[in-house]
């Protein structure tokens, strides 16, 4: 955790990874995906990255995930009501069995062109090496869900 938190350091990021509390992120990952459909994906996540990681926020308790929902630009009373049903929930399953496949054990874990994985914080030449494998394959989809193709633009 030290090494991690001088790293971000290093790109002025703040962790401080003694306050993180890790849970079970299942209804975390649902609400990502509600997210996505709203065009607030990447905000969100980069909003309970930011909780997590450097404010020690609770990202099972569903309060605290409705609050950085509404910071990331959602309606608190949507996400309150996906993350009291069952809304999402066969997507994630679906993700965590595609996970799986391919060896996730950890994360992060980045997947480009949906094959090759990059775990944890790497060096940029292992991201560089892993998008140069992937990109003849065609394209590579961005976290906001749009795609670069190899033989156009994004």
């Amino acid at each position: 955790m030290a090494m991690l938190t001088e790293l971000a350091a290093r790109e002025s990021l703040v962790y401080r990874l003694d306050r993180a509390r890790p849970v079970n992120s299942f209804d975390a990952h649902r609400l990502m995906r509600h997210a996505d459909r709203e065009g607030r994906g990447e905000a969100l996540r980069e909003r309970l990255m930011s909780a997590y990681v450097a404010e020690g926020a609770v990202l099972s308790d569903h309060g605290t995930l409705a609050r950085l929902a509404a910071e990331a630009g959602l309606d608190p009373d949507a996400a309150l009501a996906v993350l009291a049903g069952g809304g999402f929930a066969e997507e994630v399953r679906a993700d965590e069995r595609r996970a799986m496949e391919l060896g996730v054990s950890g994360v992060p874990t980045f997947v480009f062109a949906g094959r090759y994985a990059v775990a944890g914080a790497q060096p940029v030449d292992v991201f560089a090496r892993a998008i140069d494998q992937a990109w003849p394959e065609g394209r590579l989809a961005g976290a906001d869900g749009g795609v670069c193709e190899a033989a156009g633009g994004c």
